[in-house]
């Protein structure tokens, strides 16, 4: 790739809103948005039943932490949508969700990511391979759970609505940092999956101790000889990334500083894939995809 204003590579971060609150990414964020990161962070417009394992999550239901969402926006990061909740939603809910969205923003997403094992997910674990790979896993036992928000006539369908404003959807996730370099063919369209205009992959962070490592000096250093592009795909509101306070822990503090000092490109995620998309090829053939699927970091998605 030839990156705009002479830019040596891309570099860009999906943040799952997982177990966000105020009090832990604030910080986080306003150190990013010092050092010249822009990048894009999911959120629920609702919040999820009491008892549910995402309740402790914040959304844009509190109104502080909306107010903090908004200014991130203002500021030029990206603000993506990971469904209605952190609970699987019916039709009504999620499409609710993407109206209270767009009350506080102004704007409809343009980045979906499907989350753990909502069934409004939009062709989540089997549902996501062609037919022939999917009877095979289905027969290995790979994955024992399906997202059903793409199948008309369920009560969890909302793929038409996610056609109409959702430009694109999280697939694979690679180990490589160079995430161009392991799914050198997105965005792409497949021709299963109608209801997503455009899947994108990602590059493993979502520890703590896998985003240190994944942002290594010598990572970092190969994706600038490379002249690659990095979709981190990160959960910044789970343990290990910030401390007590809510500042990120000086390794990250470390990294993030090492690959600002270079000739990056940090931009929203959808601005990096618009940037790659307007010159490549759009469709995926199922021999591509078989080998994106051998090259994944783990049998699921």
């Amino acid at each position: 790739m030839i990156w705009p204003e002479g830019k040596k590579f891309a570099f860009t971060i999906v943040d799952d809103t997982d177990n966000s609150q105020l009090r832990n990414i604030r910080p986080l964020y306003q150190f990013l948005e010092r050092i010249g990161i822009r990048s894009t962070k999911t959120v629920w417009p609702y919040h999820t039943e009491p008892d549910h394992e995402y309740s402790n999550a914040d959304t844009l239901q509190e109104h502080d932490y909306a107010a903090f969402v908004q200014w991130l926006q203002s500021s030029g990061f990206e603000i993506a949508y990971h469904g209605a909740r952190g609970s699987s939603s019916e039709r009504p809910v999620n499409l609710a969700g993407l109206q209270a969205y767009n009350e506080v923003l102004g704007n409809f997403p343009r980045i979906h990511v499907n989350h753990a094992r909502n069934e409004d997910n939009l062709y989540w674990g089997h549902q996501y391979y062609p037919p022939l790979l999917r009877w095979i896993l289905l027969f290995r036992n790979q994955s024992e759970y399906n997202g059903k928000g793409h199948i008309k006539g369920l009560p969890w369908f909302w793929g038409d609505a996610a056609q109409k404003y959702i430009q694109y959807v999280r697939g694979f996730v690679f180990s490589d940092i160079n995430t161009l370099k392991a799914d050198p063919y997105m965005p792409y369209h497949r021709r299963s999956t109608p209801y997503v205009n455009n899947w994108f992959s990602s590059s493993d962070a979502g520890q703590a101790q896998t985003c240190i490592n994944l942002l290594s000096r010598d990572n970092i250093d190969r994706l600038e000889a490379e002249e690659g592009a990095c979709i981190l795909y990160t959960h910044f509101g789970n343990p290990g990334f910030t401390d007590a306070s809510g500042e990120l822990v000086p390794e990250l503090k470390e990294a993030f500083r090492y690959i600002t000092s270079k000739n990056g490109w940090f931009v929203p995620a959808s601005t990096l894939l618009d940037y790659i998309g307007s010159s490549r090829r759009r469709w995926l053939s199922f021999n591509r995809f078989l080998l994106l699927f051998l090259r994944q970091k783990k049998y699921d998605i």
